[in-house]
């Protein structure tokens, strides 16, 4: 026995030594890396199996680099403390990797970050562990690869590790919530949009998609459920947890759904929300996913963000409803200036982001304040409303995480209060009355197809929709939100909404400035960038916050209206996170590049950002636009520090059509593409690029075709006159003109067409193309092209810009000498090119051939 005993010493000796020899001289290779080693040695594995120490197992960092490795060229990867492989002859070959364990990284959360990054590069790696100790009983991240390829993460203990001969698999066992692991964002949402997948392909019980989604979502309610429960108690096995088979498990857990459904009869308030209709093996599925998950404490950005995984595009776009970005909805509720008094009410609340946010709000100002005492405050102050049954229950869930105000989140319709009898009993308590909400923040659906009926809005009592004539007409649903929250504002109470910019600019809307008036102040406007609902759609949005007035009081004209202008918002349209570059090297940050939320900081805090500007009220509603970028002073900065600079006088080109020196008109048209088989050019607002039009050879219209669009023989334009888009294009503020000889064209009818009344006088064809190419002048055109629906629009705004008034003729001929040389050099020789052409082509044409073989002949020697 002794003998025995020595013998194990002993071998126990050189084992370590053999392992010594293997690792770096660090603190962490000494203190973790080895007595990892020494355990999977004693388990069984030899180090012949095992690259770790000096050698380290590189992992490819992207797709391009794994290629590389495939090849067997050098390439960039990560360095893996311990990598295991299936025996010693295949310790080289990733295609035989089993599992790797990561000590580096300093916390669970990093380590589990870095292993998702792993599994990438790695797609062979079955089982992937994240541990900072390695003692036995020590527990770790292990990240499981399941047969679909998603991954599955639980904590285990180190003595959980495979042995040799051992299937990789997670083993089914009593989970408490100190078992669970909360997931990085991005694992989680491909979790969630793995699950849905496999709902869609798998499961026969159900085939409609909202059916699917639905079933699901009551899933994850229950699983947050119970992340409640065991969070209570520690050392009880959580409810949502696999059993011994999958018939068992979709059992346990069924009963389990309709007792909670019996606890929350507000959220499943249908038939079909009573029982939980997936088969069997869905359920466990579900289950096997999602039990290892720590979700409650989760965090709310993170669950909402991977919710929407719910809510497909398809689906959202249809309804109009688009998912309001975190940036979005942290800096409107920010700009409402929360106070622990309001009482909050969102009347389109979604998944409940704008009433988590106040929640949360409430908590950052008042930091001391206990979980339950803010859960009684959120019961008491936090309202919403929401249509659709899915969003209900995804709200009421994130709600939960948050500090569960859901129980005032209730199903309704809020635009048609004359249905509320029959179809929403509810919303005729007290509760819902008009003029009780001293906060309303919404982000209503919007599209122009969807409206509202002008019977539902009379039925309603919605003025909004009102015409002069006394009838309603059909009016949007964002508009008709505006009246609803305008109904439920106590007088003096605030309005936060995001609604498309269209709404307080456009002609067509002119109306809601003769609604609002004796209504609803404007106090801040702030620019939400497109990037935000890029994604969906290409309606540019702002974000409003108006005070309700009280009844009788006037509009107080010099009161300010303050304009924020930031022009990203942390996101790009993909949905990614947008960072700060570098000016220096060029390299992108780790700062999240969000001007949103650093204006509306700034302006909280009584401080200037870049783009902010101030308007009285008065001057604004006379002016018609509401629109931050319209008041952006950057925009105009510019020409005014050029015209200090030369000391010139500033003239619009509204001043100059005024005066006679301009005229302006639009274009002829656009013939369909079936109309395109002929000589004649047809120019888009594309073709307009660097001063000139692009004659595209795609796009030649027939004579008969041009007369049409012409309204005769002739194209009414001249040489010289100078062209720009006016709407629908990127080009708006790019100019080109138009040569002698190129007047005979179509020209689209979204253009402006400038023409000089005095083109040998100070104001030439020249000096006017000068003028409008100086990049001063050019950012105005960001100013007044506002968008019309979806649409770049300038309007009658191409007006207000400002041009440098030349003191003389001699000054501006000097200005424009170069463009005057330039272009007439251009014509006479085109002019010249066409006649040597016209007058002997075959001369030509030998001529150029003879010019392209002198040119190959040149090239080869």
């Amino acid at each position: 026995m002794a003998r025995e005993r020595s013998a194990k010493k002993t071998n126990d000796v050189r084992l370590r030594q053999a392992i010594a020899e293997k690792l770096k001289d660090t603190p962490e290779q000494q203190e973790v890396v080895s007595p990892l080693v020494m355990f999977l040695a004693k388990q069984g594995w030899s180090l012949g199996q095992m690259v770790f120490g000096k050698t380290e197992w590189h992992i490819p960092k992207s797709p391009s680099e794994q290629t590389k490795r495939e090849k067997g060229r050098s390439f960039k990867g990560f360095p893996v403390d311990i990598a295991v492989f299936d025996s010693p002859n295949g310790c080289a070959d990733p295609q035989h990797l089993l599992f790797i364990i990561e000590c580096k990284q300093p916390t669970e959360e990093a380590g589990v970050s870095q292993l998702e990054a792993y599994f990438v590069g790695e797609p062979h790696v079955r089982l992937g562990i994240w541990a900072n100790n390695a003692d036995k009983g020590a527990t770790g991240a292990f990240i499981y690869r399941k047969p679909d390829g998603g991954m599955l993460l639980k904590r285990r203990r180190i003595a959980d590790i495979p042995r040799p001969g051992e299937a990789i698999r997670p083993e089914v066992q009593r989970t408490t919530f100190c078992d669970l692991i909360a997931p990085s964002p991005e694992l989680f949402r491909s979790i969630v949009d793995d699950l849905l997948n496999k709902v869609v392909i798998e499961d026969n019980n159900i085939t409609r998609r909202e059916e699917q989604l639905d079933q699901l979502c009551n899933l994850l309610l229950l699983k947050l459920e119970s992340d409640k429960q065991a969070k209570s108690n520690r050392k009880e096995p959580v409810v949502f947890r696999s059993r011994e088979s999958e018939a068992t498990t979709a059992s346990e857990i069924k009963k389990r759904y309709t007792s909670f459904v019996d606890l929350y009869p507000d959220t499943f308030t249908t038939d079909q929300d009573k029982t939980l209709r997936f088969g069997e093996n869905t359920i466990a599925a579900c289950v096997e996913a999602l039990a290892g998950l720590q979700l409650i404490d989760l965090g709310v950005s993170t669950v909402a963000l991977a919710f929407q995984a719910l809510r497909s595009e398809a689906l959202k776009q249809r309804e109009g409803q688009y998912f309001t970005p975190q940036a979005v909805i942290q800096a409107g509720v920010r700009l409402m200036g929360l106070q622990w008094e309001d009482i909050i009410l969102d009347p389109a609340c979604g998944t409940g982001g704008f009433l988590v946010e106040s929640i949360l709000e409430v908590s950052r100002q008042r930091p001391d304040m206990a979980e339950a005492e803010l859960a009684k405050w959120a019961q008491t102050h936090i309202f919403g409303i929401e249509k659709d049954a899915i969003g209900l229950k995804l709200a009421k869930a994130i709600m939960q995480i948050a500090g569960d105000g859901s129980a005032h989140c209730v199903r309704g319709d809020s635009v048609r209060t004359h249905i509320w009898s029959k179809d929403f009993p509810h919303l005729n308590s007290a509760t819902w009355q008009n003029g009780r909400f001293s906060v309303v923040i919404t982000n209503p659906p919007f599209g122009q197809k969807l409206k509202v009926s002008g019977n539902d809005s009379r039925l309603s009592g919605l003025d909004i929709a009102m015409t002069d004539g006394g009838n309603y007409s059909d009016l949007e649903i964002g508009l008709i939100f505006l009246h609803r929250c305008w109904d439920w504002l106590k007088p003096g109470g605030r309005l936060g909404i995001v609604l498309p910019e269209t709404y307080f600019f456009s002609p067509n809307y002119q109306f809601i400035y003769d609604w609002m008036k004796g209504k609803l102040e404007p106090e801040v406007v702030a620019n939400i960038p497109m990037e935000a609902f890029q994604g969906f759609c290409r309606a540019k949005t702002n974000f409003y916050v108006f005070r309700k007035m009280s009844r009788g009081r006037r509009m107080a004209p010099n009161r300010v209206v303050s304009f924020l202008n930031p022009r990203t918002c942390g996101i790009y349209k993909s949905g990614g996170g947008r960072f700060k570059t570098d000016p220096d090297t060029g390299r992108r940050t780790d700062e999240v590049d969000n001007e949103l939320l650093e204006a509306v900081e700034a302006y909280v805090g009584g401080q200037p950002s870049a783009g902010q500007a101030q308007m009285a009220l008065g001057e604004a509603i006379d002016r018609r636009v509401l629109v931050p970028g319209y008041y952006d002073p950057r925009h105009v900065d510019g020409i005014r520090s050029f015209l200090c600079e030369n000391e010139l006088r500033p003239i619009t080109i509204g001043e100059l059509l005024e005066e006679g020196v301009l005229t302006v008109r639009g274009g002829h048209g656009s013939p369909g593409n079936d109309q395109r088989t002929g000589h004649i050019p047809y120019i888009k607002v594309s073709d307009i690029r660097a001063l000139r039009v692009n004659i595209n050879p795609t796009n030649l219209v027939t004579e008969s075709v041009a007369r049409r669009y012409w309204g005769g023989t002739s194209s009414g334009l001249q040489a010289w006159d100078i062209i720009s888009p006016n709407r629908a294009s990127s080009n708006i503020g790019e100019f080109a003109i138009l040569l002698p000889g190129e007047e005979q064209v179509v020209i689209t009818k979204e253009v402006f067409i400038f023409r000089s009344t005095e083109p040998e006088g100070v104001w030439s064809p020249f000096y006017l193309l000068w003028a409008l190419s100086l990049r001063v002048v050019r950012e105005q055109w960001r100013r007044i092209a506002l968008m019309q629906t979806n649409r770049e629009d300038c309007g009658n705004r191409y007006r207000e810009v400002i041009l440098p008034n030349p003191p003389d003729a001699q000054w501006a001929t000097r200005m424009s000498r170069a463009f005057r040389a330039f272009f007439t050099t251009l014509a006479n020789a085109k002019s010249n090119f066409l006649r040597a052409v016209a007058s002997d082509p075959c001369e030509y044409i030998a001529s150029l051939s003879g010019m392209v073989a002198a040119s190959e002949d040149e090239q080869e020697r």
